[in-house]
């Protein structure tokens, strides 16, 4: 069975404004499969900027900053709250919080 790339390819890519707004341009899919269970052959190929080739490296330039700036947070967090702990219950508050920070 040979199918066109024009039958796979995504009618998105010529829909209007308000068709993918509304996902108009979709139909074809469900319609399809109220009336067989669908196939592989069935279904669009991806845009190119729906694939995770493109869009892996964008979410990891915002990605890896972000976990870096919440790891720091969080490093910064446990120490005040383990410097609040010593100091409530120890009268050597500053040596004991100085070994925290060298560690």
């Amino acid at each position: 069975m040979i199918i066109s790339t024009q039958y796979h390819r995504s009618p998105e890519l010529d829909s209007s404004f308000l068709n993918r707004l509304t996902l108009w341009w979709f139909n074809a899919i469900p319609v399809l499969g109220s009336r067989k269970a669908l196939e592989v052959n069935d279904l669009y190929q991806l845009n190119e900027g729906s694939t995770s080739a493109y869009l892996v490296p964008k979410w990891e330039s915002f990605w890896q900053p972000a976990m870096r700036s919440q790891c720091d947070h969080h490093v910064s967090m446990t120490l005040i709250l383990m410097m609040r702990r010593i100091s409530d219950n120890d009268e050597n508050y500053e040596t004991k919080t100085a070994l925290i920070f060298l560690t």
